[in-house]
């Protein structure tokens, strides 16, 4: 294997970097849908709980 050259490195970390600062998007976006889910979907959730 090679090493990576330093341009390739920091190009990965700024990258890296850019996903960490953004990822938060899509969290949110899954954390809704699985709310959602969950709300819509009570009467199922209390109905196996017996």
């Amino acid at each position: 294997m090679q090493d990576q050259s330093p341009e390739n490195k920091n190009i990965f970390k700024q990258w890296l970097e850019k996903l960490q600062q953004e990822s938060w998007q899509l969290e949110l976006l899954i954390s809704g849908f699985a709310l959602f889910g969950i709300y819509s979907d009570r009467t199922l959730i209390t109905y196996l709980e017996f």
